[in-house]
């Protein structure tokens, strides 16, 4: 298009270098001529071509006065034409600029998503590693024996066995207990192998009586709660708790009767041989 407008800008001037001009003899000549003293004429309306005439020498007019400002500024119109195209380029320059501004937050936009998915998947990793890898304690083992200190208060010593069931080591912390609202708390580290336990010693203080009733052979009952502490092997802190009862007897030891009581589960031995009592 700025090619074109030069173009044409460049033919306009050819033609009004070449329109004939006239020379200084005949200017000269024209004056020294006689011209005859023309005759007077009676006035006659102008007709309707000589008016078409006078026209089209006005429009002629207005051209020419055109083309010569044209031409007489050029210089200008060469400068506003370098101008459009300076700015074309510049716009064009931003349309670039904003496309790849818009691609970069896309792909910025895509990233962080993909960021996002990763994190979500190692966190689902995590957890099911954690799952995989969970770990817990038994208590088992359990064991009592009367205790008379010299000057001391008449007291049951408790024994059991914090055990490790899993294929990992865990480090006990502490083992705190409650037997019949006397609370004791042992603390202190020890790594549990896999399937190996750590012994815990406790008491509870007891009456004449009910030292009687031991050498008696009958069962003392204590409710017994309490939890374990342990780190597992990403060491992680785990809480569990354990509560029942623990019947106590010289004869028989000591047995644990869970929260839910004994004697509530059928074992399949008894479910095979048919008889429901």
């Amino acid at each position: 298009m700025i090619a074109a407008l030069l173009l044409s800008s460049w033919e306009v001037v050819q033609k009004q270098q070449l329109k004939p001009k006239p020379t200084t003899q005949q200017s000269q000549q024209l004056p020294s001529q006689s011209v005859p003293a023309p005759a007077p004429v009676p006035s006659k309306p102008e007709s309707t071509p000589q008016q078409n005439g006078s026209s089209g020498k006005s429009s002629e007019s207005l051209c020419d006065r055109l083309t010569d400002a044209f031409i007489s500024n050029w210089p200008l119109v060469g400068i506003g034409l370098i101008g459009i195209f300076v700015a074309w380029l510049t716009l064009k320059d931003i349309h670039s600029q904003v496309e790849e501004t818009a691609k970069a937050t896309q792909a910025t936009a895509l990233a962080a998503q993909a960021t996002q998915k990763s994190a979500e998947a190692a966190e689902k990793s995590v957890k099911l590693q954690e799952v995989a890898l969970r770990q817990w304690v038994d208590i088992d083992n359990w064991k009592a024996v009367p205790w008379i200190p010299e000057g001391g208060e008449m007291s049951l010593h408790i024994q059991f066995d914090v055990i490790n069931p899993t294929s990992l080591p865990l480090t006990l912390n502490s083992v705190s207990i409650a037997l019949s609202g006397q609370e004791s708390k042992v603390s202190g580290k020890n790594l549990i192998a896999p399937k190996k336990s750590q012994p815990i010693v406790t008491s509870v203080k007891i009456t004449e009586e009910q030292l009687l009733k031991w050498e008696d052979l009958k069962e003392l009952i204590f409710m017994v709660n309490g939890y374990v502490d342990f780190e597992d092997t990403l060491t992680k802190p785990q809480t569990q708790p354990f509560s029942g009862l623990i019947a106590c007897s010289k004869k028989g030891g000591v047995r644990f009767i869970p929260p839910y009581g004994s004697g509530l589960y059928i074992t399949g031995e008894e479910k095979k041989s048919g008889d429901p009592n």
